[in-house]
């Protein structure tokens, strides 16, 4: 963790990290004027953190009353000192501790820091402990997604020589490739994490965004599908168009600004992962309206061409569970799952529902004979 801070600010909120029970080590360097004496790294465990943060009203002094311990000690002689030290954590449990820049008598807090904290001495000792396996974790789902795609494209140039190679088939490839992607830059930011202890938080927030449009492509996807765009039909309605581009071009929009809201927004001294936030809590609360709308539609599809009502009642079935196995789980994991293990945990479970998604899809669509429920039967051609 390395910066400078020059704020108005007595009490400044710097950095969080779970030290694991095998216990941890913190180095510091840190740099700051001859004149402002001396400043203090503070540390709290996630016990009292809420007593002291976000209050703002509440006096430098008495947030410093309940800290759990502090450092930097005066090693310098020049105009700006220069300190460094270490400090060891050792934990019966792992917990959240969270670093603090204070200095109290201060007018104005002017400092350089170079911090690196480390859990164990083992491979992953970078990594706090709610990311520990991270790499492990996108590095598998890589390469399913790798394989997925694979398969994907064989069944493309069947489909394309069949004369099936539909438009939504397309728009499923796209959202494979987002995702693909995505996963890519999160298994480059995790090497080097790892390797380096280096957060590159761009790679991180664009390997998020990649995620999360390959997710509002695919959830597009399967409210066309289940319209009967290509099964049922080669053409939309014209109502049936600007209703469901109202309501495509609404959850883009909507789930974009709560995406945007929880990235650049997000303040790690209260939210510990994704859905502990408003704007997470929004993105899953607008996955169960969209499979609100994917039911009526298959309801209404399935109406009007009972002869579909095979391959629209496994499709119905299959991707409800897709759509309601993330909101499910994390409401089950709030009550459940220590907060240090969501991050993990909920990042796994993000990878394996879309990856999931994407094979079932493969699976339905699959152009084989022993598909007795393969949807199309409009040639591309013949539109």
């Amino acid at each position: 963790i390395t910066g400078s801070v020059y704020t108005a600010r007595k009490w400044y909120f710097l950095e969080r990290f779970a030290f694991r029970d095998i216990g941890g080590r913190l180095e510091y360097e840190v740099e700051y004027p001859v004149g402002t004496c001396c400043p203090l790294l503070v540390f709290y465990y996630d016990d009292i953190w809420p007593r002291v943060y976000p209050e703002e009203d509440m006096a430098c002094s008495n947030k410093m009353d309940v800290c759990t311990s502090s450092a930097i000690s005066d090693n310098g002689t020049t105009t700006r000192l220069r300190c460094t030290g270490q400090m060891i954590f050792r934990t019966v449990r792992t917990r959240w501790w969270f670093l603090v820049l204070s200095h109290c008598d201060a007018d104005v807090l002017d400092m350089d820091y170079k911090i690196t904290v480390t859990n164990g001495d083992d491979w992953q000792s970078h990594l706090s402990a709610d990311e520990t396996h991270m790499l492990e974790i996108v590095s598998s789902f890589f390469l399913i997604m790798i394989l997925t795609l694979i398969v994907g494209l064989v069944f493309a140039k069947t489909l394309w020589i069949e004369h099936m190679l539909h438009r939504p088939y397309e728009i499923f490839l796209v959202s494979l490739g987002y995702e693909l992607f995505g996963l890519l830059l999160s298994v480059v930011y995790y090497i080097e994490y790892v390797s380096y202890g280096t957060l590159r938080t761009p790679i991180h927030t664009t390997s998020g965004l990649l995620h999360a449009v390959s997710e509002i492509i695919f959830v597009c996807l399967l409210i066309l599908l289940s319209k009967g765009y290509t099964i049922t039909r080669a053409r939309l309605s014209s109502r049936g168009q600007i209703k469901l581009s109202v309501f495509i071009g609404l959850y883009s929009v909507t789930f974009s600004i709560l995406f945007f809201i929880q990235a650049n927004m997000f303040d790690p001294g209260l939210v510990k992962y994704l859905y502990d936030s408003a704007a997470g809590t929004g993105i899953v609360a607008l996955r169960i309206v969209a499979w609100c709308w994917f039911s009526l539609s298959v309801h209404h599809t399935v109406k009007r061409y009972p002869e579909k009502r095979v391959f629209y009642g496994w499709f119905f079935v299959l991707f409800s569970v897709w759509f309601l196995a993330k909101p499910s789980l994390v409401l089950l994991g709030y009550y459940h799952i220590e907060e240090w293990e969501r991050t993990k945990i909920f990042s796994g479970v993000d990878f394996a529902i879309s990856a999931i998604g994407f094979l079932v899809f493969l699976h339905l669509l699959r152009p084989s004979r022993t598909n007795h429920n393969f949807p199309f039967h409009i040639r591309t051609n013949q539109i």
